[in-house]
């Protein structure tokens, strides 16, 4: 393309600037996540004319649709009910903005425009027309640079290779027009009948005619005639491939002829015809860029794709209400473009059957289509003789992937119960997996809870390091395999309830890892414990908390410095009790060994031990109690 028609296309750029920008997803943002049950809100920025598809999986391989839909803002979808980690999306978007008219020539012609074409070396274009003249314009003015009147209609002009040598078709002669030659009008050729058509295959520099007697003449690049082929069928189109290996020949009969020029045999015959009664004269023809389809267009308004592969029917596009004249394909985009005797031109996303503008009307029928830069611009010859310049849509896709963490809501709620102060109690949790989804995936073999206790209430005992932990916080551990629709877990390792007097005292979940996974949302509740306690002193060097239903007491000698333990057993076991303070370190080993049944005492001695408020620890296979001592010096 030469400097002037850059520049040109410079200045519609800059004359008619594009506001066209990308369609995409605006929320939910990456950094969000999806909430099983609860649904998702997507927002969309479009600007322009969008076909949008949206897609999820659960593993990037196998992937559903969520929905197919056109210039939308908000979709709202609720997601899958299934034990997984991540939610991902794949949004697929394709614009188009609406072609703009750039110049209009009204009257160029004084009768139908039949032909159209472009030279993109010398930036003019052509105009044929059924009054008998040829007209070369300049794209930069708009203005007529040539002209020939040969006094009889033309049916079909092409440039040859340069804008100084074009073939035309009048009647049924084929002529050479060279504007600046000593001979301006040669004949090249004649058939037995009206010559319809001219094709020109760029790469090759061949050019072919046919005619309604069946004729199909091939020239070269010197204009010498290679083939002859006789279809016995009225040619009303032809196309070369863009290989300039095939040509495709549109008949009156509705059939589509497909010819390997190098070895000179048919390659395929295609019927447009709806049904066996109906004539569907093809009157126009195109290949893809990429030689793999083939669009047909016909009078009966429909455009029809063809897969170029196994010459299958791809695609039917209901285009137009009257005969179609022009079929392309832009090379840019995958639309396929068509002009009819209905007055309009339209252009459709074939893969999706999507229409990428309304129909666009105008003053009379169209008989004629051009292309220009691949499909950027066009140019419409109509039956009143007005030429119309475009600037077509822009165009583009886009792929968007998101991906979300998905959560389980499980509600955690901490059941209110009552304690004896000194008793080690287990704490009561019910779990509620509220959409009853089967959690299933585990990444280890333990669920634990992370429990909010107050300090000066609290403790708890763990018994499998004897260590008493006294905290804001501390982690127990359970059995729990599975949550459905409820279930209550007590939790196993008990807590030490050491309060001053008669209370409540709250508790909750700070925490909760169940099994190891990580895609479950809780929804933690707290509550209270009630904690029930009785105090009774019995001297002035040792006081302590007697707590009904307990297995031990501590009973002072008045007659010595002696402090005995005294075990009441319904039975023989095995025990240990242990002191502890209240930073939860051991004191002393009080006692271990076998406690016979019935009731016993057991010497100890305290003196060595300083004033304070200690916490004793009775463990037994079965149990541990637990007592609150203060010592008093």
């Amino acid at each position: 393309m030469n400097s002037i028609f850059k520049i040109l296309c410079l200045l519609f750029v800059l004359v008619f600037p594009s506001n066209f920008l990308s369609a995409q997803i605006l929320s939910p943002a990456p950094l969000d996540s999806v909430i099983a049950g609860n649904e998702i809100n997507f927002k969309f920025q479009i600007s322009s004319n969008t076909l949008q598809e949206l897609h999820f999986s659960l593993d990037k391989k196998f992937w559903q649709e969520i929905g197919v839909f056109v210039n939308r803002e908000i979709l709202k979808w609720f997601p899958p009910y299934d034990d997984i980690d991540s939610l991902f999306f794949r949004y697929n978007a394709f614009s188009f903005t609406e072609p703009v008219k750039l110049k209009e020539i009204n009257s160029a012609h004084a009768a139908e425009i039949s032909s159209l074409d472009y030279e993109p070396l010398d930036s003019v274009f052509l105009s044929a027309s059924l009054d008998g003249k040829i007209y070369l314009w300049s794209l930069q003015s708009f203005e007529k640079v040539d002209s020939i009147d040969v006094k009889k209609k033309i049916y079909s002009a092409k440039f040859f290779g340069s804008s100084e040598r074009i073939v035309f078709a009048s009647e049924n002669s084929i002529f050479l027009f060279e504007p600046k030659g000593k001979t301006r009008l040669k004949l090249l050729d004649t058939c037995q009948n009206l010559v319809r058509t001219l094709a020109f295959a760029e790469r090759t520099k061949i050019l072919a005619c046919g005619s309604y007697s069946g004729e199909v003449f091939v020239f070269d690049s010197t204009l010498s005639k290679i083939y002859s082929l006789q279809t016995g069928k009225q040619i009303y189109s032809l196309a070369f491939s863009s290989d300039g290996e095939w040509l495709a020949l549109g008949d009156y009969n509705g059939f589509v002829t497909i010819f390997d020029l190098k070895t000179q045999k048919v390659v395929a015959e295609i019927s447009t015809n709806r049904d066996s009664t109906f004539k569907n004269v093809v009157w126009s023809i195109a290949f893809s860029l990429d030689d793999s389809l083939l669009a047909c267009g016909g009078i009966d308004g429909k455009v029809r794709v063809y897969s170029l592969s196994n010459f299958a029917l791809e695609y039917v596009l209901p285009s137009h209400t009257f005969h179609i004249r022009g079929v392309g394909f832009p090379r840019y985009a995958p639309v396929v473009t068509s002009v009819s005797l209905d007055s309009t031109f339209s252009q459709i996303f074939f893969a999706r059957n999507f229409a990428v503008h309304q129909p666009i009307k105008q003053k009379s029928a169209i008989t004629s289509l051009i292309f220009l830069d691949g499909g950027r611009f066009l140019l419409l010859g109509l039956r009143n003789g007005d030429i119309v310049f475009y600037k077509n849509f822009d165009f583009q896709e886009i792929e968007q992937n998101l991906a979300l963490p998905y959560f389980i809501p499980v509600a955690v709620k901490c059941k209110s119960f009552q304690a004896f102060a000194g008793r080690l109690e287990p704490v009561p949790i019910v779990f509620e997996n509220i959409y009853e989804i089967p959690l299933r995936r585990f990444n280890s073999d333990t669920s634990f809870a992370v429990l909010h206790l107050p300090k000066e209430h609290f403790g708890v005992y763990h018994s499998e390091t004897s260590r008493l932990v006294l905290g804001n916080f501390d982690t127990v551990f359970s059995d729990l395999l599975t949550i459905g629709k409820k279930d209550t877990f007590a939790v196993i390792a008990v807590y030490t309830l050491h309060p001053w007097s008669e209370r409540k005292a709250t508790f909750g979940i700070q925490s909760i890892s169940f099994r190891g996974k990580r895609n479950i949302q809780w929804l933690i509740e707290t509550d209270t414990v009630e904690i029930v306690e009785k105090c009774k002193p019995i001297s002035d060097l040792v006081r302590f908390e007697l707590i009904p239903q307990v297995d031990f007491d501590i009973v002072e000698d008045t007659k010595s410095d002696e402090v005995y333990i005294k075990f009441l057993s319904n039975e023989r076991i095995f025990c240990n009790l242990v002191m502890f303070n209240l930073l939860g370190e051991k004191v002393e080993q009080i006692f271990s060994g076998e406690v016979e049944k019935g009731e016993h005492l057991i010497s100890t001695d305290l003196k060595g031990i300083p004033s304070g408020t200690y916490v004793l620890i009775l463990q037994t296979k079965y149990q541990n109690l637990a007592k609150k001592l203060i010592l008093s010096r």
